[in-house]
């Protein structure tokens, strides 16, 4: 209010009041001599503009000055600087009143700062509060007192924060005005604060980071994103496998003899120099040479060092070792595991793939052995413990607990259009990509299903599934006389990890007791299988049995890899391990070998996807003996134009989007008649200043332009015969086929491209979607996102970021 009372007592336009704020907001920076030099260079102010405007800048200046009668005789240095603040403060509201005379804004805006200053009189945050009326940022939305939060740093103050009030900011995302204080916080500029001034505990110091993945360019991130996976939950390195050695070193009654890592050598050196294993083993002959190079810059002694598979039947076989953790992940621990059994030696079993794919052949082996297998997964393992003392005759079902993952109350229709960051925003747990979308199909509870089968000898009808939101209980016993034994506790690997180590004995855990004060609610719902088709998938392939759930599970992991790389819709997942059990053969589970075969010989022509567009780019070939990396060609817009001007495009509606000439889908009538009613709804609103265009090419970059069904763009129709567009302040697309492409690529592309307001109609759902602030997003598309999406349905109205006081009704801009 103050400063907009400042531009209207130095007469300043309209359409030169934002260079004049711009300019005063440097004032820090170049002082007051380069703010009259910038007002200049601008051009368009009178000087009685400017020197009004240079006025109000000296009178700045004096109130800093002023200390008055600060000093009162006290020796508390505290009272003092309030007592020098308030004069200072004092001393710039009076010259502001004084400047501003009778304006209404500024009066508005002087009262708000005194009322302020008043109430923050009786604390000590008065001696760190100043009056800056030069701070002039987002007076685009701010209607009221604005904030910045700052530290000294030697010559000048560190912004570490700032907000304000703002009364019709919420109006422009809805029809409803709501009067507001909002603030926000550089977290990142915070963080280097506090490690300079070392306010960081101890214990934070130092970077439990083992390996930093690095991401080198958009390309690579996929293949990244698998290696750190891959590191997280490889052998003694990996996840459980850190665990199991917190759980030893806590226990003190272990010793380790023997250990099995994949990649992360340096801290699989740590570990070797830590707990001497007699025997170790590594992945090859490079990572057991760094494995060397890392226990001679520990001083450690090299153990007996075995390769491969090899290696890892030696650690899993030792003769000195009672109970192997099988933690390695996929197939690889199929062989190792068994072989561990057949030595005779009690697992701990972290391998999920172990049981469903070859359960059979593991539980025969334990029984032909006289070997247990205790669970190590939370389900399984509370399982296990509800069921010490009881017998299996007495047991009516067993009941397995769900999460419900991130789509437990969204319905089938929203499932079916969810992206790929939907899908991996867990509202419980941060997990691995797989495991994560595994839990958003329910495909993780129809594993465990089948592994529940194996381990505890009870039919698939009598093992059930339970939706569980707070995830508490881990699973539970029904007894035949209905009695419902559950087991309850923290979440945390060690817990089950321990059980499993000092079973049949219980011993001191390691860990917290659970609270059950901070524990509002337990609610249980049944699982939808029509919304979540995978779990009825699992429960199939169990009674079906022999090599279908290995089939199954196989499958499943390419499905999910091809959703996690945007090639299908979440949806088709069960589609497509449905049409792979439907042209499945199955074959008794014989040996270990049959299972391998049958999933190395499934025919990839089931996956393959389905794609709404069509793409101009070089296919990849696949071949039975050999597999070939295409790169596709991207194509320049230079190239774009002389195949158009060549005809290739002839009777084709194409764009060019991140090199990759895409034919967009065919217009139907309701397509149309919503780009006509939006154009003219549009026009309305967007008159002098700007251009409403329609289907017309933007120029982003050299390999990206798009035709947007609407772009409103700043500038005249003729400012663009030279070049198109690089920019829009509103992209509208008009969806009904192509939703799912509208709400993944294009939000992503416009989004990399600082697209800042893009609205998408869905004439599917007759709705609005309105997607407001780009940030960098590694699981969209091209790396970008938006960080807000507002749904608006006809009774709504929506406000152009650019214009915030127009008010459209939605329901103008639907056929």
């Amino acid at each position: 209010e103050i400063l907009r009372g400042v531009l209207e007592v130095c007469e300043i336009g309209e359409d030169k009041q934002t260079d004049a704020l711009v300019a005063l907001d440097k004032l820090d920076k170049i002082g007051k001599e380069g703010v009259l030099n910038e007002l200049k260079e601008r051009g368009g102010f009178t000087d009685s503009a400017i020197n009004s405007f240079i006025r109000f800048i000296e009178l700045l200046e004096q109130s800093t000055n002023v200390v008055g009668n600060a000093y009162d005789g006290s020796d508390d240095e505290t009272l003092n600087t309030i007592n020098r603040r308030n004069s200072i403060n004092d001393a710039s509201l009076n010259r502001l009143s004084e400047f501003l005379g009778d304006n209404e804004s500024g009066k508005k805006g002087i009262s708000a700062l005194k009322q302020i200053i008043e109430f923050s009189k009786d604390f000590k945050s008065i001696s760190k509060i100043d009056i800056f009326p030069n701070l002039a940022r987002g007076l685009s939305y701010y209607t009221g007192a604005i904030f910045e939060i700052g530290v000294d740093e030697g010559d000048f103050t560190l912004s570490l924060g700032g907000g304000g009030r703002y009364d019709g900011l919420i109006g422009m995302f809805g029809k409803e005005q709501i009067p507001a204080c909002g603030f926000s916080l550089g977290l990142e500029r915070i963080l280097v604060v506090m490690n300079e001034r070392g306010m960081f505990p101890p214990e934070l110091e130092t970077n439990s980071a083992d390996v930093l993945v690095t991401i080198w360019n958009e390309e690579s991130i996929g293949e990244s994103l698998k290696l750190a996976n891959e590191l997280r939950q490889t052998g003694s390195t990996g996840s459980i496998g850190c665990n199991t050695l917190k759980v030893v070193k806590h226990l003190g009654d272990f010793r380790v003899v023997a250990l099995g890592a994949g990649r992360n050598m340096q801290k699989f050196a740590e570990q070797v120099a830590e707990f001497k294993p007699q025997l170790v083993s590594c992945e090859n002959e490079d990572s057991a040479e760094i494995l060397l190079q890392e226990l001679h810059k520990l001083n450690a002694k090299a153990p007996k060092i075995e390769l491969g598979e090899k290696g890892l039947i030696a650690v899993a076989t030792h003769a000195e070792a009672e109970t192997v953790v099988s933690a390695t992940v996929g197939a690889v621990g199929f062989v190792p595991t068994l072989r561990a059994i057949e030595a005779g030696k009690r697992v701990a079993l972290a391998n999920k793939e172990t049981l469903v794919m070859a359960g059979e052949l593991m539980t025969k082996a334990a029984r032909d052995n006289k070997v247990e297998i205790l669970p190590v997964d939370s389900e399984h393992n509370a399982i296990h413990q509800c069921l010490r003392g009881e017998s299996v005759k007495e047991v009516n079902r067993l009941i397995l607990t769900a999460s419900g993952g991130p789509f437990r109350t969204k319905s089938k229709a929203e499932i079916e259009n969810a992206t790929r960051a939907e899908a991996l925003n867990h509202p419980n747990w941060k997990m691995g990509d797989k495991i994560t979308i595994d839990s958003a199909t329910l495909m993780n509870k129809g594993l465990e299903v089948i592994e529940a089968y194996w381990l505890f000898g009870l039919n698939a009808d009598n093992i059930s599934v339970v939706v569980h939101p707070q995830s508490v209980i881990h699973s539970m016993v029904e007894m035949v006389d209905g009695s419902i034994i559950a087991q309850l506790g923290v979440t945390d690997m060690k817990h089950a990890i321990q059980y499993a180590l000092t079973y049949p004995e219980r011993k001191t855990g390691c860990l917290e007791s659970l609270d059950f004060r901070k524990i509002s609610q337990l609610t249980f719902e049944e699982p939808d299988l029509e919304r979540f088709p995978c779990l009825a998938l699992a429960y199939r392939a169990l009674h079906t049995g022999g090599t279908m759930p290995a089939v199954m599970n196989a499958a499943n992991e390419i499905a999910v890899q091809a959703f996690l790389d945007n090639k299908i819709r979440l949806s088709e997942i069960p589609i497509i391990i449905e049409n792979v059990m439907n042209e499945h053969q199955v074959q008794s589970v014989s040996t270990l070998e049959v299972v391998v075969e049958k999933v190395k010989i499934m025919p990839p022509t089931t996956l393959e996807a389905q794609s709404v567009q069509t793409h101009f780019t070089t296919e990849i070939v696949e071949n039975d003996s050999e597999d070939y990396a295409v790169k596709p060609h991207l194509w320049t817009q230079e190239e774009y134009y002389k195949m158009a001007d060549l005809g290739f495009f002839q009777g084709k509606r194409v764009e060019l989007i991140e090199g990759e000439i895409i034919e967009m889908s065919p217009m139907n009538k309701p397509h149309a008649v919503a780009i006509s009613l939006a154009n003219n709804v549009l026009r309305k609103f967007f008159k002098e200043g700007f251009d409403v265009r329609s289907q017309l090419p933007m120029s982003f970059s050299k390999i990206n332009e798009p035709e947007p069904d609407i772009a409103i763009v700043k500038g005249e129709i003729r400012d663009f015969i030279k070049s198109h567009p690089k920019t829009a302040e509103l992209i509208v697309e008009v969806s009904d086929m192509t939703l799912r492409y509208d709400r993944e690529q294009k939000a992503s592309l416009y989004a990399k491209n600082k697209i800042k307001d893009y609205w998408i109609l869905n004439l599917k759902d007759r709705r609005l979607e309105v997607y407001r602030r780009p940030i960098k997003d590694d699981t969209m598309f091209y790396g970008f996102g938006y960080a807000e999406r507002l749904i608006l349905t006809e009774e709504d109205t929506v406000s152009p970021l650019v214009k915030p006081d127009a008010e459209i009704a939605v329901a103008d801009l639907l056929p």
